[in-house]
């Protein structure tokens, strides 16, 4: 299994997406944040193996997250966003994956197996 953190500043939306997440079977949400300093904190504490986040987050981007993180370690992230022209700025910084809101549900289960394949290598 997959072990998730979720950082979106819509509280409503973190709970939707998580039951979404736990129902594709690959991966089990342990953690949430709605702003990026208060994540970094809990990233650190619970040391999870990906990142489904949003670029815009109060006090600092998803991506400047993403850079502070990294500092201590790799894993894997995923940018689920309703910004799709932020794309190809995502993947140059090794994003795993990039899921458009409203997020559809097979796109969920391709980045979930392709999670598990990443994961398993």
């Amino acid at each position: 299994m997959i072990r998730a953190f979720l950082i979106d500043r819509d509280e409503r939306f973190v709970r939707q997406f998580a039951e979404q997440l736990e129902q594709t079977g690959e991966i089990v949400v342990v953690g949430h944040s709605t702003r990026g300093e208060q994540a970094l904190q809990q990233i650190q504490r619970l040391k999870p193996d990906a990142l489904f986040l949003d670029i815009h987050l109060p006090g600092m981007s998803g991506m400047e997250l993403v850079q502070r993180v990294r500092e201590n370690g790799d894993l894997f992230v995923v940018y689920v966003t309703g910004d799709k022209h932020l794309a190809i700025e995502a993947f140059s910084q090794k994003a795993t994956d990039y899921l458009l809101k409203p997020v559809d549900e097979d796109r969920l289960h391709r980045a979930a197996d392709r999670l598990r394949r990443l994961n398993n290598q």
